[in-house]
């Protein structure tokens, strides 16, 4: 986007933000630019979340066909689709208001690491 700022006034309150955010909480339409540029966006996340997905779901079925040790541990930490994102339940969270973990969790990856499995994305190049 190109750093304009928009002004938004309700009552006797003015506020001044960005046009990229003012686009992105829907406050404005975007532009035909702005709309190609969300969707080059959203396609490069679909791409890498699809790339993410597939890494996983092999090492997770490497590391079930291991010692069960392992595979009492994920079955503990098995990844929960939370939204559009996998989360583990059974890292312990911080309080009511703290969110689970993204899977793969410390837990599983140090798992992975110990069996000799890359369980990590590194996303495209």
């Amino acid at each position: 986007m190109d750093g304009r700022r928009v002004k938004f006034r309700k009552n006797a309150i003015a506020v001044s933000i960005s046009r990229e955010m003012a686009v992105g909480m829907g406050f404005i339409e975007p532009n035909r630019e702005e709309r190609y540029e969300r969707a080059v966006l959203h396609e490069r996340w679909r791409r890498e979340s699809a790339a993410r997905e597939q890494r996983y779901a092999a090492g997770y079925s490497a590391l079930l066909n291991t010692d069960p040790i392992t595979r009492a541990v994920l079955d503990l930490h098995a990844p929960v689709s939370y939204y559009s994102r996998l989360v583990c339940q059974g890292c312990d969270a911080d309080g009511y208001d703290t969110e689970h973990p993204e899977w793969p969790c410390r837990t599983i990856e140090t798992l992975a690491h110990a069996h000799h499995l890359d369980m990590t994305y590194q996303g495209e190049a």
